[in-house]
């Protein structure tokens, strides 16, 4: 089963975590995290995702609403913003993007699955809409094409450029002309009769012949299929698609004059022809050569039988016409034009519209027929067929009006939505949802922008039947006829009141942040006070009372000093990482950027500084500098804690060895290892090494103290002096971590 592929676009590790988790649950598939909007553009380019989860605030040059941005133009993917920071300037940036929906943090998992379900759907259906619309534009102005359609009446509804051309009429006739004043009289109870055989059948009819007679009294002869318009269930009008063959006719009528003439006329014909005797072909013209791949010689062979050309699912439909003729079946009961599946030579198939007629051939019975390949047409009238489903069950409301602004129809979702019928809407304007809340100014605009051909996007706050507000988002484009000219309007309009809903919640929510952020801010502030304080007095006395009564403690108790000392030390530590931890995340860590000799500046102090602790332990710690250039630019507090809790952590997991630190240079990089023979780490912790609070060893039993912050600083740290840290390690070895800088630039 395909799961849907998401992008997580988010700077805040622990959302990040939490939301890949959520989005894993629904079965969907987390293609990757990025924290920026330059990772993100880079990660689309070689994988692709359905959809991306996106924040608007964003460490790096670009923020989400401008990686949004970008990602549309380049990649045309939906995107879902997922923020908790909002206000009306960005609000109003953001919807430049067309977003495909907005989730409030902190989320509702069913929130976040909803609006992830609505996008994808939604991106699928218009992706679709567009690809059939266009195709459906290309038959409608076709000129080989000619498609009318009339009500059960008779009265003319529309007509394309092609058979406005052949009955002499403008677009703006179109309402006042009957079919009978074009269609032969005698031909009328036909299409009736046809039309109520449709109703029954409720499918396309066969190839039927009509002769049209123009309104400057010329005469044309067309071949059509039939098929009926539904509203509501109910058929309405019937449509009817074909070709002019008038020339064809006049050719045909030419053909039975002179074998000889009959002859030039079929090899000249861009139809292909052929002339059949029971199932041998006694002749064909280039144009059937060129479409089956066989030449006229291959088919004089006696054991050329004509069913070779004919294609498995059409076999048993022409075997029962061959059986007709030689029964000598009454005319009317072999129909003279039908459809059917060819096959040519190298396999290809072919859709085939036939026309076939009695002639004599050289004082012989024969059967005349014309080939047409209808391949794009029936391709056309499936895409067609889908345009009409696609526009009938399309998850948005779709209006069409004519030039004057009178809707002429809408889909099913636009009579859910407003709860006016069909009926009810039809002969209508547009206005009957106006809540008029749009100033003459912006109506202007939008009557300038489509009248010139443009596309108009907007929103407008609409009401129901009953009286209910609701928001909408509005796509406006014209329909232009082949002259270029505006002939209807194409309204496709989304509800977006959960969406607008979604925008006053962000703002609320931004204000709140923003509160909340202060808050932050003073606690870390008075947590630092608070405990901090305190915990110096206590070591502060702690030392006075251990100089007045360490030497006259009863026996048992003469560690009791150190144990105070130790845990108030560790207390200490734990509330400096809390705290630090929380200043990276809440963005309130103040950097001091400045030049920094690693040996020097930062490595010569801390190794001293762990040197007698690792001598205790019976561990060596070596330092050792290999490196020609070893000037980087750092903040020089955050990178001198990424050394000690390296260090600290190498001497606290090594029992026998030594931990060694070594600068070199590789691949113009400024490389530090630190370097244990310790307990090691295993293959299957390492990707969760930098995780927050997680260590290999957890529980009530383990052996080394500590909360799992450390390491998740020191990717903090890291990351904040634009280097790059890298661990490998064995279990029971020991484990190696290497910290890799740019030099500095000379």
């Amino acid at each position: 089963m395909y799961k849907n592929k998401i992008l997580i676009v988010e700077d805040e590790t622990i959302i990040a975590v939490d939301l890949k988790k959520v989005l894993q649950n629904r079965n969907y598939d987390v293609t990757g995290i990025v924290t920026s909007g330059e990772d993100a553009i880079q990660f689309v380019r070689n994988n692709v995702p359905d959809l991306i989860l996106m924040d608007i605030q964003l460490k790096g040059k670009l923020d989400g609403i401008e990686t949004a941005a970008l990602l549309k133009d380049l990649f045309d993917i939906p995107v879902i913003y997922l923020t908790a920071y909002s206000d009306e300037k960005t609000l109003t940036r953001a919807k430049i993007t067309e977003p495909f929906g907005y989730v409030v943090k902190p989320f509702e998992e069913k929130e976040l699955y909803g609006s992830i379900e609505m996008a994808l759907y939604k991106f699928t259906s218009d992706k679709k809409l567009k690809e059939i619309e266009g195709r459906y534009k290309a038959l409608y102005n076709s000129p080989l094409y000619l498609i009318y359609i009339h009500d059960m009446e008779g009265n003319l509804i529309d007509a394309n450029p092609a058979a406005l051309n052949i009955l002499d009429i403008s677009h703006y006739e179109i309402n006042s002309i009957n079919i009978s004043g074009f269609i032969n009289r005698d031909q009328l109870p036909v299409i009736y009769n046809l039309i109520e055989e449709l109703k029954d059948k409720k499918l396309q009819t066969d190839i039927i012949e009509l002769e049209i007679t123009a309104r400057n009294g010329t005469k044309h002869f067309v071949e059509v299929t039939a098929s009926l318009v539904y509203r509501n269930s109910l058929p309405y009008a019937a449509q009817f698609i074909g070709r002019d063959i008038t020339e064809r006719k006049k050719a045909l009528a030419e053909l039975v004059k002179s074998e000889l003439r009959y002859r030039t006329l079929i090899e000249t014909s861009i139809d292909p022809i052929y002339v059949l005797h029971g199932r041998r072909l006694l002749l064909v013209n280039h144009a059937w050569e060129k479409l089956f791949g066989y030449t006229a010689e291959d088919v004089s062979s006696e054991n050329f039988d004509v069913m070779q050309i004919v294609a498995p699912e059409s076999v048993k439909n022409i075997e029962k016409r061959f059986e007709r003729f030689k029964a000598n079946y009454a005319p009317a009961a072999i129909p003279s034009r039908y459809e059917m599946t060819g096959i040519s030579k190298d396999g290809r198939l072919i859709q085939l519209e036939v026309s076939v007629s009695e002639i004599i051939w050289k004082g012989k019975p024969a059967v005349q027929g014309i080939y047409r390949d209808i391949t794009e047409r029936k391709n056309t009238e499936e895409q067609i067929r889908m345009l009409s489903l696609a526009v009938k069950q399309s998850s948005a409301s779709i209006i069409i009006t004519n030039i004057e602004g009178t809707i002429e129809y809408v889909n099913p979702k636009f009579t859910q939505t407003t709860g006016y019928s069909m009926e009810e809407a039809i002969g209508k304007s547009p206005g009957i949802l106006s809540t008029n809340n749009l100033n003459e100014e912006t109506k202007e605009h939008i009557r300038s922008s489509i009248a010139s051909g443009k596309e108009w996007r907007g929103e407008f706050l609409n009401k129901k039947k009953n009286g209910e507000l609701f928001w909408e988002s509005a796509t406006i484009s014209p329909i232009m006829n082949e002259d270029g000219k505006v002939s209807h309007f194409l309204s496709v309009q989304e509800d977006i009141t959960l969406r607008k809903k979604q925008e006053t919640q962000l703002i609320i929510a931004k204000e709140n942040a923003e509160k909340s952020d202060k808050l932050k801010t003073e606690f870390l502030a008075q947590m630092s006070h608070e405990i901090r304080t305190p915990l110096n007095n206590i070591l502060a006395y702690t030392s006075v009372l251990k100089e007045e009564f360490e030497d006259k403690l009863p026996e048992g108790l003469e560690s009791t000093f150190q144990v105070i000392d130790s845990s108030s030390q560790r207390l200490i530590r734990t509330i400096e990482l809390v705290l630090n931890l929380s200043r990276i995340q809440t963005g309130n860590y103040d950097t001091n950027f400045e030049i920094t000799n690693l040996e020097e500046d930062l490595l010569e102090d801390v190794i001293l500084e762990f040197y007698s602790r690792a001598k205790q332990k019976n561990i060596s710690l070596t330092f050792t500098n290999n490196a020609d250039d070893f000037i980087v630019t750092t903040d020089r507090y955050s990178i001198s804690q990424v050394f000690v809790n390296l260090i600290d952590n190498a001497i606290k997991y090594t029992e026998h060895g030594e931990v060694a630190v070594t600068i070199y240079n590789r691949e113009n990089k400024v490389c530090v290892d630190i370097s244990d023979t310790g307990i090691g780490i295993s293959s299957e912790y390492l990707t969760k090494l930098f995780n927050p609070f997680s260590q290999e060893d957890s529980g009530m039993t383990r052996h080394f103290e500590g909360i799992g912050l450390g390491l998740a600083l020191v990717k903090k740290y890291v990351e904040i002096n634009k280097a790059d840290i890298k661990v490998a390690s064995t279990k029971g070895k020991g484990t190696t971590f290497t910290i890799i800088f740019d030099p500095l630039k000379k």
